[in-house]
């Protein structure tokens, strides 16, 4: 089951060219086992506007490919910048999601944001505590590059 969520993940890592002014957002995969891109166009506007338009977009699945969203099963209480980092504040939910999900669930939420023009990485709290590895340290900021390392 790891190689093949290994596997999966693989063929993420590398984005497509899309065009200018759209994000791929990341889905989970109908099986939940890995992310599929999707093409979507978010309305200009201030950083705060964009990055809720886009985790907004995110909660809700595209009705003509078979996608599940990777936010179903947790709810955003609030996002927040400092620099170039966006923290997304997870409530509770978010800690009983199963370790597969849980993983897809954040790296879709980091490789569609570091899209976003100002975002780089990207942070999780939950219920404003910082979100811990499984070694009990914070993950701290996340970035697709980062991500990628970690496949390996």
């Amino acid at each position: 089951m790891l190689f093949l969520l290994v596997l999966s993940l693989a063929g993420c890592t590398q984005r497509k060219q899309v065009e200018e002014g759209a994000i791929n957002i990341y889905y989970m995969n109908e099986g939940e086992t890995g992310l599929v891109e999707y093409v979507y166009f978010p309305i200009t506007g201030t950083l705060y506007d964009v990055s809720k338009e886009v985790l907004d977009q995110m909660k809700v699945t595209p009705e003509d490919v078979e996608l599940a969203s990777p936010l179903k099963y947790t709810r955003i209480n609030s996002i927040s910048f400092s620099g170039e980092n966006i923290n997304v504040d997870f409530d509770d939910s978010y800690l009983e999601m199963d370790l597969v999900r849980e993983k897809l669930t954040r790296e879709a939420v980091v490789f569609t944001m570091c899209q976003v023009t100002g975002i780089t990485s990207v942070s999780f709290s939950v219920e404003n505590e910082p979100l811990l590895n499984e070694t009990g340290k914070p993950f701290g900021m996340m970035t697709p590059e980062k991500l990628r390392l970690n496949l390996r």
